[in-house]
């Protein structure tokens, strides 16, 4: 890494964790003293979104802040150049054919690895249950997504682009995420895990990029809360390191680019930690079951001393692995619980493992 403070002048948004009772006045009579512009803020946790001219500039400021660190939708390491990704329209029903009026339901064979059907036959099919998607936003008017949507509470953290706004790709990550939790059963496309819950869609990440603001999903989180929703699945994620360092340009995985960034004279990854943990903590205190993706790096958690992954890797927030079937169109019954070549592990990270189609 060769970007230091020093290279980079131009306007960046930190994080300001204010410390006691918290007064927005205040801050925002503090951050202006300190040479900054106050944002946003989110009271119940105490945390403002401020902007600084440069780098310099709020390293030299006296507050406790950190660098607004982009968060992102893991991308898939280590995939076979050969991989067929694509699905024609050939393909659905074979195998199996169950006949479902859903028709691509046959082609999800993550239902079978957790029993989904099963436990809908048992009268579990997530009536009652609120459900946010901290994401890229979703169709609104996807016919297998709006009838479980929540329009009045769904909502977009991300400046000029509406919580509805899917982009320009078809397979819009939000989209497929939302689909895959809580498709209705409709006699079209795919069936979600739990085709009754009610989906809130929370967009913290474009659309159109991929990547977002820590500070969103932190809004977006403690949002959750206070609309009362159950379950909150966030299937992307950060890598910070402990060695001071950030990236804020949307670039996780070029690191020419990432920003040395200290507070008190410390590496600040350990403040910065600490604020992200205010907000799941929050959630969780509040009733929400949190889930996130563990990451697609294919690393052994158990044998990294420095690299962190959040929000997965708070004490508030479970962490789920990818696990997949090898070959499954030859034989449906195969076993499912294969660990996805690219997906990160080991014991001191992973709470659980879900089938592919949940996490990514």
């Amino acid at each position: 890494m060769t970007v230091s403070t020093l290279t980079h002048a131009k306007p960046v948004n930190f994080i300001y964790d204010v410390s006691g009772k918290f007064s927005q006045s205040k801050a925002e009579k503090q951050v202006s003293k300190a040479g900054g512009t106050l944002k946003s803020c989110i009271p119940e946790i105490g945390v403002c979104q401020v902007a600084f001219d440069s780098v310099d500039s709020a390293q030299n400021s006296g507050l406790t802040i950190v660098p607004d660190a982009s968060v992102f939708i893991p991308k898939v390491q280590g995939m076979p150049e050969v991989a067929n990704l694509t699905v024609s329209e050939s393909d659905y029903g074979q195998p199996p054919a169950s006949g479902d009026d859903d028709f691509f339901f046959d082609l999800q064979w993550g239902h079978n690895a957790v029993g989904a059907v099963d436990s809908w036959n048992a009268g579990h099919r997530g009536a009652g249950v609120r459900v946010a998607v901290i994401d890229s936003g979703a169709d609104g008017g996807h016919p297998d997504l709006a009838p479980n949507i929540n329009f009045d509470l769904s909502m977009s953290f991300v400046d000029g682009e509406a919580w509805y706004d899917a982009g320009p790709d078809v397979s819009n990550h939000g989209s497929h995420t939302a689909g895959t939790i809580a498709a209705a059963d409709n006699g079209f496309g795919t069936i979600g895990v739990a085709p009754e819950a009610e989906l809130v869609i929370l967009k913290s990440l474009s659309a159109y990029t991929g990547s977002g603001s820590s500070y969103a999903t932190m809004a977006a989180i403690v949002y959750a809360a206070n609309i009362g929703a159950d379950v909150v699945n966030m299937s992307l994620g950060m890598d910070v390191r402990h060695n001071g360092y950030f990236d804020v340009e949307g670039t996780p995985y070029d690191t020419s680019d990432d920003i040395k960034f200290t507070v008190g004279g410390k590496d600040g990854i350990a403040q910065f930690i600490n604020t992200y943990a205010k907000a799941a903590t929050y959630a969780r205190q509040n009733g929400v079951l949190l889930i996130a993706s563990a990451g697609n790096e294919s690393t052994d958690m158990d044998k990294t001393d420095s690299l962190v992954k959040l929000p997965a890797g708070l004490p508030a927030v479970m962490s789920i692995s990818a696990l997949g079937p090898r070959l499954w169109a030859n034989d449906p019954n195969t076993y499912t619980d294969h660990l996805a070549i690219y997906s990160n592990y080991g014991q001191s990270e992973i709470d659980f493992g879900a089938p592919i189609a949940a996490i990514t």
